[in-house]
Order: structure tokens, then C-alpha cells, then sequence
């Protein structure tokens, strides 16, 4: 609240920041910041695998040619992981739309909106909407809230066709370095070039001094022909801001996450002991225990995480897996593949509350109503599970270079053993990050 207070003060002519602030911030400002901590690691994960597979002799043929590492950052990284930059941007953006809880415990809803971010009971989303009127709905009320998820569905379709159009077709542009690299030469010393030529005639009369007499020992000022100090030092001053920004970004994405880990834990131990993970709420009733079973844990609540988890992990990994296989190795750019990624990028934003609606209905449908188990759970996680499982695979496999494959099938390894033992190794570690980013969503 301090720190809201302190910015609607400054920029309180902006509608965006009026006053008064909400204390406590209930606010969409607070669900904004909560949110971007939330999608951080995803973002940086993925970006973080992308990089470390750029091509290592391009980021040095860009620093032999000269360029500063900002430059050669720019030049030879970027331009190479700029489809799976916004993949996982989208990925992080799903995440956010999709968000239910954070959202619900967080914001005080509202049933009109506002412009101001900082008064309370003025937004709401469409997640945190579902989960909060589903209990208490019946009958057009269902049909209302299963609406708004629709809703949902299309404003993460139109998002994601902006962002594929912004980012192009970027596969046939990705080892354009060195020819990117000439256009940067070549305009760092276009401001030389009447210089240069102006100097050509200096240098053919010295040419003519030498020859008619030797007496004397010219000088020739070769720094004509290189660039200029200052547009070095220009070059330099930037190379170090972009230095500064990067460290700067570092410190604060570090901040929160830190923040939150140390908050866990001191509020945490306090009742973290022995007792407490190998002690269920058995004996316990409304908060206080009425036998000799102490004063309750988390046995049933680990094992159930486990066992739930562990099969999601089972449904969508496998299918995560081989979808992304398909969409590289055999869809070749096909239409199907097209609007296989399309509702892959869809099934990201989906919210946790209209995927357990979706288990639920389905299990009473095929057991009939009112069927309740763990299996449940699982088949709801998986369908949060399997597009972070299916776009993280898809671009680790998209960056595997081709030289490998064409190799291995010019030995006469067939397709299969070539995508399992070539490709899949290669993409190894970018696949289990995602499968891990996969099992914490």
C-alpha cells in the first residue's frame, strides 16, 4: 500500500493512477504484480534453454568481426530465439489468463469496472469470476459462467494470432547473422565514406612524392580510414547501459522470488517438525484435536500430491511429447499442424477451475454423477500439463540443427531410431525443464 500511495502521488494526474488507494490493496495493481511473479520463472526457463542453444560460431563470428557483446547479443542470439521468445511469452501470458486462485484471494471482486488500478472492487476476471459464482450457480447461471469461459477461449485465440503474426516467419532468418553482421559494418562506416574517398587522392599523390623523391618520409594518418573514436566510444557507452539494464532486470526478478522463498520459510518452520508430515487430520475437528493423534499434519496431503501429480504426469507427458514429434518431424508446416499449435496455444489460458469442470462432467457422464476420485484430479492437471509440455518440447525440437538429422539418415538410420537417439538426445535438457515447468503449473 505505501508503495502504491507513493506512485498515485507522483502520477496521480494519469486516470490510470488516481487516488484514493485501497487499503489493503485489494487492487488490480497488486493481482498485476502477484501474476508477473508467477510467470517469471516460465519465461525465463524457456528463454533461458533457447539461448543456450544459439550457434556458438555465430556469437563468435560476430565478436571477431568486432561487434561488442551487446551487439553480438543482438545480432546472433536474439534474431535465432525470437520464435521461441514469444512461444514462451504466449506460454506466460496463458498462465496468466488461466490464473484462479491468485486472482481469487487477492482481488476484491467487483461487478462493473474501472479504469483506476488502484481502487478496490472495481475488476474482475474471467478465471477468478467462474470460480467464485460456480458454487452457489445452477441452470442458466452454469450456462452463463461456462459462457464467460468461452470468452476466454477467444480472447486467448486473438492473442495468440497477433503475437504469431508479430513474430513472423523467423526459421529462415535465423542463421542470417553474418549477412546481418555486413549491413551493421557497413553502416558504422557509412558516415566514412566521403572521407575515404576524398582520401584516395591523398594517397595517390603521396604514392607520387615517393617515387619523384625519397628524401623526404611521409606520414600517412591511417586513422582516416578506420572509425572514428567517438562513434567506438558511442558504441562502448551502449554496450554498457545494455549491461547495466540486463543486471538491473536481474536484481529484479531476483527480489520477489527471494522474497517469497524467505517469507515461506519463516512463517513456515514455526510448525514444521516431524509430527506435522508423518500425521494426518484424522483426529482433528474444526482446528483442535479431540484425540491422541496430536494436533494433525500433512501426511494425507503429501501423498495425495504425489500420487495425483505422478498421474498427470503419466497422461500428458507421453502426449506432450510425441504431439510435439509430430508437429516437427511430421507435420512439415501443414494445415493440421497449423491449428494443432493454434488450440495448443489456446489450451494454455484455459483456467483451472473449467478444466476441473471438464474432468468432473466427463467422469459423471461415463460413471455416472457423483463420482469423486483421485483420478479426477489427475486427468484435470494433465489438461494443464500437456500445452506447457507440448510448446517447450516443440521449440527445443525446432532448434535441433538439421545437419544432425540429414546425418544420421545418410547412414541409413531410419526416421524413428533418428528422432529417438538423435533428436530427442539433443533436445534432452530443454525437454525436462519443460516437463518440470509442466509438473509446478
Amino acid at each position: 500500500s505505501p508503495f502504491w500511495d507513493w506512485i498515485s502521488r507522483f502520477l496521480s494526474w494519469i486516470p490510470l493512477f488516481a487516488g484514493p488507494v485501497a487499503n489493503p490493496s485489494r487492487c488490480a495493481a497488486t493481482v498485476s504484480l502477484v501474476l508477473a511473479v508467477m510467470i517469471l520463472p516460465i519465461i525465463t526457463s524457456m528463454a533461458r534453454d533457447i539461448f543456450q542453444q544459439a550457434p556458438r560460431l555465430q556469437q563468435e563470428g560476430a565478436l571477431a568481426l568486432g561487434a561488442t557483446k551487446w551487439e553480438m547479443i543482438k545480432l546472433a542470439v536474439l534474431p535465432f530465439a525470437k520464435s521461441g521468445i514469444v512461444s514462451a511469452s504466449m506460454l506466460g501470458l496463458g498462465r496468466a489468463l488461466g490464473e484462479t486462485m491468485a486472482v481469487l484471494m487477492i482481488l476484491s471482486p467487483g461487478f462493473t469496472f474501472g479504469i483506476n488500478i488502484f481502487k478496490a472492487s472495481q475488476n474482475q476476471t474471467i478465471a477468478a469470476n467462474i470460480a467464485a459464482q460456480y458454487p452457489e450457480a445452477n441452470g442458466l447461471g452454469v450456462s452463463a459462467l461456462i459462457g464467460t469461459g468461452l470468452v476466454l477461449f477467444v480472447i486467448s485465440f486473438v492473442v495468440n494470432f497477433v503475437a504469431r503474426k508479430i513474430a513472423g516467419n523467423t526459421s529462415a532468418n535465423r542463421l542470417n547473422i553474418f549477412a546481418k553482421f555486413k549491413k551493421f559494418v557497413k553502416s558504422i562506416k557509412s558516415k566514412k565514406l566521403n572521407q575515404v574517398s576524398s582520401s584516395i587522392s591523398s594517397i595517390s599523390s603521396v604514392s607520387s612524392d615517393l617515387v619523384s623523391s625519397s628524401s623526404t618520409s611521409p606520414v600517412i594518418d591511417f586513422d582516416k580510414f578506420s572509425p572514428t573514436r567517438s562513434s567506438i566510444a558511442l558504441r562502448k557507452r551502449k554496450d554498457f547501459l545494455m549491461h547495466v539494464l540486463i543486471f538491473l532486470s536481474f536484481i529484479v526478478a531476483i527480489i520477489p522470488l527471494a522474497s517469497l522463498l524467505l517469507t515461506t520459510i519463516i512463517h513456515g518452520v514455526k510448525r514444521f517438525n516431524i509430527d506435522f508430515l508423518t500425521h494426518n487430520m484424522t483426529y482433528v475437528v474444526g482446528g483442535n484435536a479431540t484425540g491422541t493423534g496430536g494436533y494433525g499434519g500433512i501426511l494425507h496431503a503429501i501423498i495425495g500430491t504425489l500420487e495425483i501429480t505422478l498421474g498427470a504426469m503419466v497422461i500428458s507427458i507421453p502426449i506432450g511429447l510425441m504431439c510435439a514429434v509430430y508437429l516437427i518431424e511430421y507435420a512439415n508446416g501443414r494445415r493440421i499442424a497449423r491449428i494443432i499449435n493454434l488450440m495448443v496455444d489456446v489450451m494454455s489460458g484455459i483456467p483451472s477451475i473449467v478444466a476441473g469442470l471438464f474432468a468432473f462432467s466427463m467422469f459423471a457422464i461415463l460413471l455416472g454423477p457423483g463420482t469423486i476420485n483421485g483420478f479426477e484430479g489427475s486427468v484435470a492437471l494433465s489438461i494443464l500439463m500437456i500445452p506447457t509440455v507440448v510448446k517447450s518440447a516443440q521449440e527445443m525440437l525446432k532448434i535441433v540443427p538439421n545437419d544432425l538429422r540429414e546425418a544420421s539418415l545418410a547412414l541409413g538410420v531410419t526416421k524413428q531410431r533418428t528422432i529417438t537417439k538423435v533428436v530427442l538426445r539433443t533436445a534432452l535438457p530443454g525437454i525436462v525443464s519443460g516437463c518440470i515447468l509442466a509438473v509446478a503449473r
